[in-house]
């Protein structure tokens, strides 16, 4: 069964959202900061990470840019500073 499940903040805000297929993550999942700005958007596969992974700093900033196969990275991994300086590249090989 597939379903939708959110996570609300004290005042009824959404502060993640899941896909869920037979009880596992399964889908899209998002996650936002409590002042609304988009800090997760990932795909995932029977309970894992799998496809895209972004995620930002609180200030909207990125903060991590990837691709996950099976629950592991894959291929070309960045990482950025609070200020948006680009940190650390990384690639980890292989395919989805």
């Amino acid at each position: 069964m597939r379903e939708v499940r959110e996570l609300r903040g004290d005042s009824g805000q959404v502060l993640a959202r899941t896909e869920f297929l037979n009880g596992k993550a399964d889908g899209l999942t998002q996650a936002w900061s409590e002042s609304g700005t988009l800090t997760l958007e990932a795909s995932c596969r029977e309970g894992e990470y799998h496809g895209p992974y972004r995620s930002w700093w609180d200030s909207g900033v990125p903060k991590e840019e990837g691709t996950y196969a099976s629950g592991k990275r894959v291929g070309k991994y960045r990482w950025w500073k609070q200020n948006g300086d680009l940190w650390k590249e990384h690639d980890y090989g292989g395919a989805l």
